[in-house]
């Protein structure tokens, strides 16, 4: 009868701690998003080093199990039928939690304040929507076509074979209205014949991918935001442009609690790897403070594999020079893309602009206050920043 009451009591403290995982959608989005699994495999790599990658390996092992586990201990259950004391040992678990609660509401002094955020009509969240759609759908065809081009210039195509991206980008953006209001010199890219792309070219509008991988993010077509990385993965783009209609009828939008935490990730990413370029020279900044900052900075983390950022399998201190500016851009890119949108959910109002990806200062048609602040602000790099 005790051993009954034991697993009765367990279960409904397993459940309302982690048993409710495998019966939720975001347990099986975390499971089968390609992101997790090559997040495992930089942590398998570095888990020897690493005790970050170790506990993301250990948590994604029990996660894999944890239907098993949940199978097993239901079994033992219904044999020693515990089962039966789980009605009556919610209840009291309930009143615990709602005491819990009260007693932490009576420690604080006074409310902490609320940010001020704007409610949005239905209208203008669906105008809203609609905008950041339509400029996924312009990015995911340049950088498309990017793609194509680049394929173009590593190989030979077999005789007889002819390539129709450019005829099947120009006829899309016509489709959905977006094509006459692209900027002029993006217009001229994308009708410049399959294969005459300049390798710079390709290059610059290829980085556009952080803008379609956090603009999905936004519009909830990926349910996790994936780390800042190198690794491009072409084929987010390429499915918004094979299936535009997914992303640009759906109706979820994240919210700005999001948008602000992800801003804040990205910015300390950019001022991480801001830091270490000062500190190797390869920026040249006139502010004393920020010099010294830069190199506390680099010096507190260089080499501390349980604390400095991960970029890809390595660390910021590890990168070259190629890779830290290259990250410097995506994750500018990435932080100021979230603080723009961030400002459209706050008015409400839908900018006008010529769609552009080049260069990246412009494709925001001066809307981005903050984000041009935040730039001058790192390219000082003041301490406070940081």
């Amino acid at each position: 009868m005790r051993f009954r009451l034991i697993c009765g009591v367990f279960a409904c403290l397993y459940y309302d701690q982690c048993m409710a995982s495998p019966f939720q959608t975001m347990y099986w989005r975390f499971l089968f998003r390609k992101d997790t699994w090559r997040e495992a495999r930089f942590s398998l790599k570095r888990a020897f080093k690493d005790k970050r990658a170790r506990r993301y390996v250990l948590r994604l092992s029990f996660l894999l199990i944890l239907p098993i586990i949940v199978v097993l201990y239901a079994i033992v259950l219904f044999r020693t039928w515990a089962i039966f004391f789980v009605p009556f040992v919610i209840p009291v678990l309930w009143w615990m939690k709602r005491r819990e609660k009260q007693d932490e509401a009576l420690l604080k002094i006074t409310p902490r304040p609320q940010a001020t955020v704007k409610e949005l009509t239905e209208e203008e969240r669906k105008a809203v929507r609609r905008y950041l759609s339509e400029l996924a759908v312009f990015y995911a065809v340049m950088v498309d076509r990017a793609g194509s081009e680049g394929f173009l210039k590593e190989k030979i195509l077999p005789e007889g074979v002819v390539v129709t991206s450019r005829r099947t980008h120009i006829d899309l953006l016509q489709a959905y209205g977006l094509w006459e209001r692209m900027d002029r010199r993006d217009r001229e890219l994308v009708m410049l014949p399959d294969g005459h792309w300049e390798r710079e070219q390709i290059n610059q509008i290829s980085f556009a991918l952080e803008q379609v991988r956090v603009l999905r993010w936004i519009l909830r077509k990926d349910f996790f935001l994936s780390a800042i990385s190198l690794k491009l993965n072409p084929g987010v783009a390429h499915e918004l442009v094979q299936q535009p209609d997914n992303i640009l009828n759906g109706e979820e939008l994240a919210d700005i609690a999001m948008l602000r935490e992800a801003r804040d990730h990205a910015h300390i990413f950019f001022m991480r790897c801001w830091a270490e370029g000062i500190s190797r020279s390869y920026f040249q900044v006139e502010n004393k403070e920020a010099v010294e900052w830069a190199h506390s900075i680099s010096g507190q983390l260089k080499d501390k594999q349980n604390e400095d950022i991960v970029l890809d399998e390595k660390l910021v201190s590890e990168c070259s020079e190629i890779e830290l500016r290259q990250a410097l851009l995506v994750s500018s890119r990435r932080r100021d893309l979230l603080v723009w949108t961030i400002s459209i959910l706050d008015s409400g109002k839908i900018p006008e602009w010529k769609m552009s990806v080049l260069p990246p200062e412009e494709s925001f048609g001066g809307l981005n206050r903050e984000a041009e602040k935040q730039q001058e602000d790192a390219s000082s790099a003041q301490p406070a920043n940081g």
